[in-house]
């Protein structure tokens, strides 16, 4: 028997950012934000968003108004302490990591969906 299971994880995510660099949303335009891979849902709901702000990103290459770019959650610690990235839409633990190593949340992607319950992983 095969049974498939959705919705396995919900909620969680967050924009994490370098409050030095990024005070406000609006100050995302221009940055380096990272997302887990390429098409997974951080990386849909950070491009969706982006869109919904009117800044354009190229969603192959990342590249644009904000700079997209697909980091592995085990290297984008890594990636935010050397200064590589400017921020990151990262599931939890990735979210408390870069906060415990100085970023801020700057968006709880919660906010953005009806009732705050959304699925991450399906």
């Amino acid at each position: 028997n095969l049974r498939i299971i959705s919705g396995s994880a919900s909620g969680g995510v967050k924009l994490v950012v370098n409050p030095e660099k990024i005070k406000s949303l609006k100050d995302v335009k221009g940055k380096k934000i990272a997302t887990p891979q390429l098409g997974n849902t951080q990386d849909v709901a950070l491009l969706n968003w982006i869109s919904e702000q009117g800044w354009k990103v190229d969603a192959e290459s990342g590249k644009g108004d904000v700079s997209v770019v697909r980091t592995d959650n085990k290297i984008t610690p890594d990636a935010y302490k050397s200064g590589s990235i400017d921020g990151a839409w990262v599931p939890e633990p990735t979210a408390s990591k870069l906060v415990s190593e100085g970023a801020k949340v700057l968006l709880d992607e919660a906010d953005l969906w009806p009732d705050k319950k959304f699925v991450i992983t399906n």
